[in-house]
C-alpha cells in the first residue's frame, strides 16, 4: 500500500490505497502478528494503536519507531492485499468456470426436455396409432363373425337344400319305378 499518511498519526485515510514497493525489513513475527491481527479483527486506527501500544520496544516512543510500525503494517497489507487479489482472481476462474458448467447443463436440460417433448408427441401417435389399429381389429373381428354366421347359415342351407335334393331324387326314383 502506497499510504499518504499525515504527520498527525492518529488519523489515516482508507483512500490512498494503492500497490507499495516494499523496503523495509520487519521482523518476521511482527509482520505475522500484524497480518495475523489484521486479517482477524480487520482494519481499524484503534486496532493498530493498540498493536502499536502493545508492542514491546523503546522505539515506539519515539517518531521513527511509529514509522517502522508503519512500515511493517504496510509490508503486511500489501502481503494481505497480494493474497486477497489472488483469492478474488481464483473466485473469479472458478466463477467463469462454474458459469460455463450451469450453461452446458443448461443446454443439455434444453434438449432434454426437447427430446422429452418429440417422445412424447411419438407416443401420442403410437398410442392413437395403436388404438385404431385396436378399433380396426375388433371391426375385423365383428366381421369375421358374421362372416362366419353367414357360412354356418349358409352350411346349414346347402344341408337342408342337399337333404331335400336327396329326398325329391328319391320320391322322383320311386315314381319311376
Amino acid at each position: 500500500f502506497d499510504l499518504e499518511l499525515p504527520h498527525d498519526l492518529s488519523v489515516v485515510d482508507e483512500s490512498c490505497e494503492s500497490k507499495y514497493d516494499m523496503s523495509v525489513d520487519g521482523s518476521e513475527s511482527d509482520i505475522n502478528k500484524f497480518t495475523d491481527t489484521i486479517l482477524t479483527n480487520g482494519v481499524s486506527i484503534d486496532g493498530i494503536q493498540s498493536l502499536i501500544e502493545g508492542h514491546p520496544g523503546d522505539h515506539y516512543d519515539n517518531p521513527e519507531g511509529y514509522a517502522d510500525t508503519i512500515q511493517i503494517l504496510r509490508q503486511a497489507l500489501s502481503s494481505a492485499l497480494t493474497s486477497h487479489q489472488s483469492f478474488v482472481a481464483k473466485v473469479m476462474d472458478k466463477e467463469k468456470k462454474d458459469h460455463r458448467k450451469r450453461s452446458e447443463l443448461r443446454k443439455t436440460v434444453k434438449r432434454l426436455e426437447d427430446e422429452k417433448k418429440e417422445s412424447s408427441e411419438r407416443q401420442d401417435q403410437v398410442w392413437s396409432t395403436l388404438s385404431l389399429a385396436k378399433k380396426r381389429e375388433e371391426d375385423l373381428n365383428d366381421e369375421i363373425r358374421r362372416l362366419r354366421d353367414k357360412l354356418d347359415d349358409t352350411e346349414k342351407t346347402k344341408q337342408g337344400a342337399q337333404i331335400e335334393l336327396g329326398v325329391s331324387r328319391a320320391r322322383e326314383k320311386k315314381k319311376r319305378k
